[in-house]
């Protein structure tokens, strides 16, 4: 005996997603009993199927599509200007390095972002690019950035120099001014070239030693002035104390240490200063 299959008249309705809805033909409603070969709706499933999956396909294709990555630079350059080396003439001298990425696009500027190294830590040290001199002698400086890599070359030749600490404060003459005779040598450094700055000054005899700047009051002497215009203070050795060591000399450079208390210069304001770990590399 052939199945009985009724069929109902039926509405379905399949939601995919806000903008996709399918509605299936409609079935008809009978109560005579028909062959399953003579179902209306026959085939209809089958290809509902393969409308499902063409459409989630080409759902899932769409979801899963990265966007386009940005362009990879033509190269990285480093620089203060347009310069591709440089020099620096003191040991704590520092510089601020610029690192720039090339694109199709054009230029940016990684400088925070890109890796900074130096060849030689023994001769300068970057972070940031900010380069700080440590001993003389040649390095390179690189900044990297996605691969590509540009180089500044540096190199470190002490000239004159002159630092102590000031109250506590870092002070690093950048203008140095020297005077050598048979009877003295004279040094006097700068914290700046413009208004308001530091005035640091010394004289000591042409002979290596230590000398007290009470006793040998006649052969070695020592100020320290602010100066704007006029004078804010002055300080000097009278009525102060200290010593100034010359350990190195030859006929063209001298090297040695100093500390001083200063005391206030006459008509200047009471103030007393402590100068400590003084250095001084003159060349001549």
């Amino acid at each position: 005996m052939p199945h009985r299959i009724t069929a109902f008249r039926r509405h379905t309705r399949i939601s995919l997603s806000r903008s996709l809805a399918i509605r299936l033909p409609a079935c008809s409603r009978s109560s005579t009993p028909i062959a399953p070969s003579e179902v209306p709706c026959r085939g209809i499933w089958p290809s509902l199927g393969r409308l499902l999956f063409l459409v989630v396909a080409a759902a899932l294709s769409s979801c899963s599509s990265s966007p386009t990555s940005p362009s990879l630079p033509t190269g990285v350059y480093v620089q203060p200007g347009e310069s591709t080396s440089m020099t620096l003439s003191r040991i704590g001298q520092t510089v601020q390095l610029s690192a720039t990425a090339a694109f199709s696009t054009g230029n940016q500027t990684v400088t925070a972002i890109a890796t900074w190294q130096s060849s030689n830590t023994a001769v300068a040290t970057v972070s940031g690019g900010l380069v700080t001199a440590v001993g003389a002698g040649a390095v390179t400086i690189a900044a990297t950035y996605q691969g590509k890599a540009g180089t500044l070359n540096l190199t470190v030749a002490l000239g004159s120099v002159m630092t102590a600490a000031i109250d506590g404060a870092v002070f690093n003459a950048i203008n140095i001014q020297m005077l050598k005779t048979g009877a003295q040598i004279f040094v006097q450094g700068s914290s700046a070239l413009t208004d308001p700055h530091l005035i640091l000054a010394i004289a000591v005899p042409p002979a290596v030693g230590t000398y007290d700047l009470e006793s040998q009051a006649e052969f070695a002497f020592a100020s320290l002035s602010e100066t704007t215009t006029p004078f804010v203070w002055s300080t000097d050795v009278i009525g102060g104390s200290g010593t100034v060591t010359v350990s190195t000399l030859t006929s063209t450079s001298a090297s040695g240490t100093f500390s001083l208390t200063l005391a206030p210069a006459q008509g200047m304001p009471t103030d007393t200063r402590v100068v400590t770990n003084g250095v001084f590399n003159l060349l001549f």
